[in-house]
């Protein structure tokens, strides 16, 4: 009885080991790829009816230098999309032909 005891102690060790070691590995990954997201991925099941789910796009978080160069583009798209308005006015059209306007190797 002894000897089982010994034997069933040393298993449940082992067990424990492998069960922390599994837990460890769980949250490393969850860690470098669930918490590196801005949106985790989501299913909406339904609770009756055909097995359709609606899911979200997970959104990764962006570094600095990627925010930096998504503000950058957002900047130059709102420029360019006020030039175009301005074209379309009678003094856009004025301002295009008498060289008023700068080109996009000028801005660079």
């Amino acid at each position: 009885v002894a000897e089982g005891e010994l034997r069933v102690e040393a298993l449940r060790g082992e067990m424990e080991k492998r069960n922390l070691a599994m837990d460890l590995e769980a949250l490393r990954i969850r860690e470098s790829c669930l918490h590196t997201m801005e949106t985790t991925q989501l299913v909406i099941h339904p609770i009756k009816g055909n097995a359709i789910q609606v899911s979200n796009f997970p959104l990764p978080k962006l570094g600095e230098e990627a925010t930096r160069a998504l503000d950058r583009v957002k900047s130059m798209r709102r420029m360019e999309l006020r030039e175009l308005r301005a074209l379309r006015t009678d003094f856009g059209r004025r301002a295009a032909t008498e060289g008023l306007l700068m080109s996009a190797e000028e801005y660079k």
